[in-house]
């Protein structure tokens, strides 16, 4: 059986809105942007690289991300002793 990437809602962000409602928009928007790219790709895909001297998938900008979500909000602003990845 082939693992696909299962649907995902892309988040529209706020255009106007006070200061704490457009960062907490563009959180969202970033991730869910992401993962609705890579919706509907199975598991190979997501692994290939689209230009042959980049090491940059789809997969590891998901990775990517992740690691950047966690070093900001654990480690930075919860000072949470986590180790690097």
């Amino acid at each position: 059986m082939i693992w696909i990437a299962p649907p995902a809602a892309h988040i529209d962000e706020p255009f106007v809105a006070n200061e704490r409602a457009m960062l907490e928009g563009f959180l969202d928007w970033h991730p869910s942007a992401l993962l609705h790219k890579c919706a509907g790709l199975t598991a190979a895909q997501l692994t290939e690289r689209p230009l042959a001297p980049s090491n940059l998938s789809l997969l590891g900008l998901v990775r990517h991300l992740t690691d950047v979500e966690r070093t900001w909000f654990r480690r930075r602003f919860a000072a949470q002793p986590l180790p690097s990845l």
